[in-house]
């Protein structure tokens, strides 16, 4: 089989779930991910005779892709910012979104700030690593409640050479540190188990980091909030992704703890998204 036919199965086996476009693009990042193939050897070579284990190998993956397994976890990597990160599904990928989120914590300090970051639920790692990247003097830690997510980030700290400190804790139980943080930076489970998800996020990805417990949308949120009460530097920041769905409630509770100004951005789709909350 050579390159043009088989991506012309995957046209014909796809097209009821995606676009051509959709398709396209998924094809032209397997076989790079897969074999390192520059996107552009469709177009140059498309009568690339293939090996058989190259077709195997890509059939297979079509058919992941036909069950609306995300291409992330087929191939293991997923990109954020500028650092490309192995993901599995027991992390959740990381999205354009979440990128917003480091943004506005970048924006805030200068590159060179001795900073005590904590991000909480990390992950893959994503921020805390894209955070350590450009803040190298500071000291950024990323705990999680998951030992398989755990394995992921530190596997990506090692392989991004990133000393960021991975640690094992839940957000209900998280310990005083020993130095008081000038920022908590999560995106914590926020999805309502009323809400309606895609197949490809809600047969895949961890349920652990997507779901609040059944009616207590601010769950996460409140831990943390109090956990930042404690553990906050006066003028120390809480930055927060979001459901919009809960924002008012979310801004309430912010303030009556005492946390001011809270200040809401909304994210590339025009949502509110992201949330900054200040100890006093």
């Amino acid at each position: 089989m050579v390159l043009i036919d088989l991506h012309k199965k995957y046209r014909q086996t796809l097209k009821k779930s995606y676009s051509v476009a959709e398709i396209d693009d998924l094809f032209k990042r397997l076989i790079n991910g897969f074999f390192d193939w520059e996107p552009t050897l469709l177009g140059l070579e498309p009568q690339k005779q293939l090996a058989p284990q190259v077709i195997a190998q890509l059939e297979e993956a079509l058919d992941r892709l036909a069950k609306h397994e995300p291409v992330q976890y087929i191939i293991g990597k997923a990109h954020f910012r500028d650092l490309l990160l192995d993901v599995d599904s027991s992390t959740l990928i990381p999205r354009p979104e979440t990128e917003e989120l480091v943004e506005w914590v970048i924006s805030d300090y200068p590159p060179d700030a001795q900073l005590h970051i904590v991000d909480v639920g990390t992950g893959s790692g994503c921020i805390a690593l894209a955070l350590q990247q450009h803040f190298e003097q500071a000291c950024i830690r990323g705990v999680d409640k998951s030992v398989a997510a755990l394995s992921v980030a530190q596997k990506n700290a090692l392989n991004l050479q990133l000393p960021v400190l991975f640690s094992q804790q839940s957000i209900e139980s998280l310990p005083q540190p020993a130095q008081a943080f000038d920022a908590i930076v999560s995106n914590p489970p926020y999805v309502r188990t009323d809400e309606v998800l895609a197949p490809n996020v809600l047969d895949y990805e961890p349920h652990m980091a997507l779901f609040t417990p059944p009616k207590q949308p601010l769950y996460y949120y409140e831990h943390l909030a109090e956990y930042g009460q404690k553990a906050l530097k006066s003028g120390g920041h809480l930055y927060f992704e979001i459901n919009p769905l809960e924002l008012d409630l979310l801004k309430q509770m912010l303030l009556k703890k005492g946390f001011t100004p809270v200040e809401v951005r909304t994210d590339i789709f025009g949502k509110f998204r992201f949330l900054r909350a200040t100890q006093p």
